[in-house]
């Protein structure tokens, strides 16, 4: 029993790595999108050009009045930065954990179809649609957009729980009563969840 959680633990863990390493991949070509799409609707890159014109200034020259302006300009640069890295993450998130899940079936991301493990509900059932969506959304805001603001710590935090828990299931699982299992399944599993 041990060593079977373990392997499970194992392949979640390899399965995690896959889709980080292809959310990384997704989330570079989205944020290329992204700022084309900003530099285009949005006067972003007109701001952040008199911020530079406005900080030499202010170094030759401190007023009081470039400061404000300096101050109002990188606020604004702030702010979209933050937007446009939240539409990014959020974007590429969806990609890789809800609609290649939904292209592969059986919710399994593509980390998941490697390392042959598939979702089902807690009652032996393939996962419903709007419970997949449910916790493939949770799976984001945990794993990508809190990852990223938290420095990888509530991920981390999600695969404790998921090592602790006797069957391995992570916070998003345990939310909607879901679990991860082997997908190369016994004949009489796969006749029960066809039920």
């Amino acid at each position: 029993m041990q060593k079977e959680k373990e392997s499970m633990v194992g392949r979640r863990l390899y399965a995690l790595i896959i889709d980080t390493l292809l959310l990384i991949v997704v989330g570079f070509l989205v944020l290329y999108i992204v700022c084309k799409i900003f530099n285009n609707v949005t006067d972003l890159n007109e701001v952040v050009q008199r911020f530079n014109e406005n900080y030499k200034l202010y170094k030759e020259n401190p007023t009081d009045q470039l400061r404000h302006m300096l101050q109002i300009d990188q606020t604004y640069i702030i702010k979209m930065w933050f937007f446009i890295i939240v539409i990014t993450l959020f974007i590429s998130g969806l990609i890789v954990y809800l609609i290649i899940p939904l292209i592969l079936q059986k919710g399994q991301t593509l980390g998941k179809k490697i390392a042959k493990i598939v979702i089902i509900t807690d009652k032996n059932k393939y996962i419903p649609f709007y419970l997949l969506i449910l916790r493939q959304i949770l799976a984001i805001i945990i794993n990508v957009i809190l990852g990223v603001f938290t420095i990888g710590i509530v991920p981390l935090i999600n695969l404790l729980v998921c090592i602790l828990q006797k069957d391995n299931k992570c916070i998003y699982d345990l939310i909607c009563k879901t679990e991860v299992i082997d997908g190369k399944l016994p004949i009489e599993i796969v006749n029960a969840l066809n039920k």
